[in-house]
């Protein structure tokens, strides 16, 4: 019988991929992993049951985590890479025209070490960038060893798994976290996160993710991007103190920036792209602000949780 890994994207409601073919599997001290080959999508990594890129897509996901931000800040010469310690998207940090240094936070040393033979196509040669920082150890801690260093940050990027019941990144969307981010930003600096599936039928984990930023910053923007893989679109989120240089950006603008990367830098992202993206669509605008008046802030007391194993 043909395997099928199934993704909740709602009560009742699953969007399957057929399992091809199991390349690797493990489990490391903090999470269980599988690399699948997934019928159009090809080589996947699935953590605990939730698919986090594939070859197929994962473009759709990490440009649309970091170019936004970058866009707006190109001039960002300090990043804080929190999570992505398994490929794609520290390359993506590296195409910063003024970037300095970049310190990548992750949670689990096993997985990565895997991932540099299993996904080495989408590492590259970014690894050895000497201006790589790489960190392993409980996001929690490190934020307040860099805070308590006087480190700060031009882009914060969060690039962690989904915040599923019991996953360490659940605590990672928690307003004591959030607050310890923003902290870490220098004067104009932006925080980046992947905030939920863009379902206007289900986005109560958005709503709260929204909350918590909207108490701690003083401009939050969300935007979404299809990741065909996921079975629905994405949300991202970016915070910080002025967003006006996001919103200002013309297709252009971003054509004029884009132009200057080496060539085949992006595949999924360009001026047009990032038009449609913060252009929400009704249905979603609608269901968020029904849901904004009782969606209560996140805290390390009262979680948010989504499911994505159906």
């Amino acid at each position: 019988m043909t395997r099928r890994l199934p993704q909740q994207l709602a009560p009742g409601e699953t969007h399957e991929h057929r399992v091809d073919r199991v390349l690797a599997h493990g489990r490391t001290a903090i999470q269980g992993w599988e690399l699948l080959e997934l019928g159009i999508y090809g080589p996947a990594l699935v953590l605990d049951g939730a698919i986090q890129s594939t070859a197929g897509d994962e473009a759709c996901y990490h440009e649309a985590l970091h170019m936004p931000a970058q866009m707006a800040r190109p001039d960002a010469r300090r990043v804080l890479l929190i999570g992505g310690a398994n490929g794609a998207s520290l390359p993506r940090v590296l195409l910063l025209p003024a970037l300095e240094h970049v310190t990548l936070v992750d949670v689990d040393a096993e997985l990565h070490a895997v991932s540099r033979t299993a996904r080495a196509g989408l590492h590259g040669t970014s690894l050895e960038d000497p201006r790589l920082d790489l960190v392993f150890g409980a996001p929690d801690a490190e934020v307040a060893a860099l805070a308590a260093a006087g480190a700060r940050f031009d882009l914060v990027i969060a690039d962690t798994p989904d915040a599923t019941e019991g996953s360490y990144s659940a605590r990672l969307f928690a307003a004591e976290r959030i607050g310890a981010i923003r902290d870490l930003l220098a004067p104009g600096g932006l925080f980046v996160t992947q905030a939920g599936q863009a379902h206007p039928l289900a986005c109560g984990f958005t709503a709260r993710v929204l909350a918590t930023l909207r108490g701690a910053f003083a401009d939050v923007a969300l935007y979404t991007h299809n990741v065909p893989s996921f079975g629905t679109p994405w949300c991202f989120a970016i915070a910080g103190g002025d967003l006006s240089a996001l919103h200002a950006l013309e297709p252009a603008t971003i054509e004029a920036r884009l132009a200057r990367l080496p060539a085949g830098a992006l595949v999924a992202y360009d001026g047009e792209t990032h038009r449609h993206m913060l252009a929400l669509p009704r249905a979603l605008r609608e269901a968020l602000a029904r849901a904004a008046p009782t969606a209560e802030p996140i805290r390390l007391d009262a979680p948010a949780h989504v499911v994505v194993a159906g």
